[in-house]
């Protein structure tokens, strides 16, 4: 056998034993806009064999025909000048109810379920743009629309450029908004963990790799960081 192949061979053993090691957990990814959580978030999806969903908006045509009309109100700039905060925050949290019971339904049959964004994002975006606290939200929100991730995985990279790139009312907003919104995250993160301790890191995108090799390098961290 030549050296590659007793690599992959060992890569393959590595890899069956990590994801033996992830079955039944829910692990959700959060950061800033452009960090490359996504793709990162489905690739290691794909490489520990979980399945992979949105946060509730996630990206449009992508999920339940209830979510996209919501999303269209929430989100949509169109909708701005006459959906308060208050209101949008609300479909949010209607939202979310039918995707956690979807997540719920999977974890119970002892799938793993990776997810792009989740409350944290709904608890960090709400403070930003309308000023509600940490605790309002949490009085606001019921255990109906949201369930506790295992783990959380807060992606960053140092040389990501927030560009405006569609509809969303968040992509036109300034960089000082978004600044905000990435370092609202560890606080929003630290929050939740007085409520219910969270397994959580941080982990740097490197945009010098390929999706796959990050993927596998978080992969190692999590059973090695957080799972022992």
């Amino acid at each position: 056998m030549s050296s590659i192949e007793q690599e992959k061979e060992e890569l393959k053993k590595k890899l069956k034993e990590i994801v033996k090691q992830l079955k039944g957990l829910y692990i959700v990814f959060e950061g800033a806009d452009g960090v490359g959580k996504t793709t990162l978030a489905k690739i290691f999806a794909q490489l520990i064999g979980a399945d992979f969903t949105y946060e509730p908006f996630g990206v449009k045509g992508e999920g339940h025909e209830v979510c996209e009309t919501l999303r269209e109100f929430c989100l949509s700039a169109k909708y701005k000048p006459v959906v308060n905060w208050r209101a949008r925050e609300y479909m949010m949290l209607a939202n979310r109810a039918v995707s956690t019971k979807e997540i719920a339904e999977k974890i119970e049959q002892g799938k793993t379920v990776v997810q792009d964004r989740s409350l944290i994002s709904g608890m960090t975006f709400a403070k930003v743009a309308s000023g509600m606290s940490f605790n309002k939200w949490w009085r606001t929100a019921s255990e109906a629309f949201w369930i506790f991730p295992e783990i959380v995985i807060n992606v960053v990279n140092e040389e990501t450029k927030i560009v405006a790139k569609g509809d969303d009312i968040y992509d036109h907003e300034k960089a000082s908004f978004h600044k905000k919104i990435k370092q609202t995250f560890p606080d929003a993160i630290e929050f939740l963990n007085h409520k219910k301790p969270l397994k959580h890191m941080v982990f740097s995108n490197d945009f010098g790799k390929s999706p796959n090799e990050n993927a596998m390098i978080l992969a190692e961290a999590i059973v090695k960081d957080l799972l022992r």
